[in-house]
């Protein structure tokens, strides 16, 4: 399930896939299709992952870090 986190209410319900590549077997949670601005959370079998954004700015936290890491290794 794909969840918004302001409202808790799960927008999108799928199935995780199993794929298999050279590199192995993934489970893959497609949630492309939701184009709805927030943040969000994916929950699976009991699990889920902290917040994540998006939108158009979903991007900004990585640069940042990007550069921070930058910076320190420098």
């Amino acid at each position: 399930e794909l969840v918004r986190l302001d409202t808790g209410e799960a927008v999108l319900s799928k199935p995780v896939e199993t794929v298999s590549t050279p590199l192995g077997r993934f489970q893959v949670m497609d949630f492309s299709e939701v184009r709805r601005p927030g943040s969000y959370l994916l929950r699976a079998g009991g699990r889920q992952t902290r917040p994540f954004r998006i939108g158009d700015d979903a991007w900004r936290s990585s640069l940042w870090k990007a550069l921070h890491f930058f910076y320190a290794e420098r």
